[in-house]
């Protein structure tokens, strides 16, 4: 009886990583792609994901399809962070290059 219920909320957790958090990963990944960085929703989301992911995983390890289907949502979590935290770094690079440049354009007009 008890292994029924179990099923029954790995249902509902794949349904709700199939029709919610696949498509934002995908969505924010899109995104990212195209040079944009992570906003704090994303973040948050992102993090909350990968919550649901760590606990599904551990707690559905033993089923052979689970542990794949887990672990595929667990990598393109990894590459969406991979990529804004890439995206995140470059941002920062040129942030410093304009503040440079500011300082350069004070001292040139003092």
């Amino acid at each position: 009886m008890q292994h029924h219920g179990t099923e029954k909320l790995l249902v509902v957790m794949l349904d709700d990583m199939i029709d919610h958090s696949i498509p934002r990963l995908l969505c924010i990944r899109k995104h990212l792609l195209k040079g944009e960085t992570l906003t704090d929703a994303d973040i948050h989301f992102l993090t909350a994901v990968l919550e649901r992911v760590s606990q599904c995983y551990s707690g559905y390890q033993k089923d052979p399809q689970c542990k794949i289907i887990f672990s595929a949502i667990a990598h393109l979590l990894f590459k969406v962070i991979k990529r804004g935290l890439k995206n995140q770094k470059k941002m920062n690079k040129h942030l410093l290059k304009l503040k440079n440049k500011q300082v350069e354009l004070t001292a040139l007009s003092a």
